[in-house]
């Protein structure tokens, strides 16, 4: 039915039409098919769908049960105090007031997570995606909750391995220091920074070609290819330091592969002292020895005399 304003002679007149769809559509049927896709729908989402009002479920679907560990019937059943409960202590105040500020028409973030507690007392982390909504003519809230305790376990037993791995690359007495397969650093520890006296955003500019300026660049080459090619090769040599003084080093080259990509992982060690302790030992050696055929020397001239 639609009226619209027409002027006949200058005199105005309202034109209605009207007609019959009866024949077309059924506007109860077509409720009742799009509930029951939506019904479908929210039943077998991998999420758990929830409506909230007045601090308590008034929907929601088996997979939510099944995530909380309560049947429907119990979650639809529970009081604002129970439901409270299913949120981590630590949590509560946070979630109270998302939930205040929500429900107040404020805009606060529509993703956020918390550790929830299963019917069983099992700690729990949820995802949660939630807006609010006008649900049998009043605000409510929809959320879709997801179980994230898995990941979240993973994340954590990661980042516990990293950790351990920074722990140890960090607290390591010796330079360590990793190279890409052109000779370029890609990370040093700061055991190796003490060493060169360059700091890491410099050394991180640099190449292993940098701290042996004296080397053959060919020797480099050939280095470099073997151990990417798999061998691990042990050796001393002379780097220098960014005051350009002359350090004497124990170095352990071998291959990694990080991310599927060949790198180098090098250890240096300083022995300048050791170096430097070892031929006043020679040294020392040898004086004696010298001390020694003189005396002898001296001894046999004098027999003879």
């Amino acid at each position: 039915f639609s009226v619209n304003k027409i002027i006949i002679n200058r005199e105005s007149y309202l034109f209605g039409a009207m007609v019959d769809m009866a024949g077309d559509r059924n506007p109860a049927k077509e409720l009742r098919e799009s509930e029951d896709r939506f019904r479908l729908m929210v039943e077998q989402s991998l999420q758990g769908f929830a409506i909230m009002q007045n601090a308590r479920f008034v929907f929601c679907n088996s997979r939510l049960a099944e995530i909380s560990g309560y049947s429907i019937e119990e979650l639809l059943s529970l009081s604002p105090e129970q439901m409270t409960a299913m949120i981590h202590t630590d949590d509560q105040a946070h979630i109270e007031k998302r939930r205040f500020d929500r429900m107040g028409g404020m805009a606060v973030p529509m993703r956020y997570e918390f550790r929830g507690i299963k019917r069983d007392g099992t700690e729990i982390w949820l995802e949660v995606f939630s807006n609010l909504i006008e649900y049998r003519e009043k605000p409510a809230i929809q959320a879709a909750f997801m179980d994230i305790t898995q990941h979240k376990r993973t994340a954590e037993n990661l980042n516990k391995a990293l950790d351990w791995q920074k722990a140890i690359f960090e607290g390591s007495r010796d330079a360590i220091m990793i190279s890409d397969a052109n000779y370029c650093f890609v990370d040093v520890n700061e055991a190796a920074c003490q060493l060169t006296s360059y700091s890491k955003e410099e050394l991180l500019n640099m190449g292993a070609w940098d701290l042996n300026k004296k080397v053959d660049p060919s020797v480099l080459d050939d280095l470099r290819d073997r151990i990417l090619n798999g061998e691990d090769v042990l050796g001393e040599t002379k780097i220098y330091a960014k005051n350009g003084r002359e350090i004497d080093v124990e170095f352990g080259h071998r291959r990694v592969n990080i991310s599927g990509k060949p790198y180098i992982h090098s250890i240096a060690r300083d022995i300048t002292n050791r170096k430097r302790l070892e031929a006043q030992f020679l040294q020392a050696q040898k004086m004696e020895a010298v001390g020694l055929l003189a005396g002898g020397i001296a001894h046999d001239l004098n027999n003879t005399l």
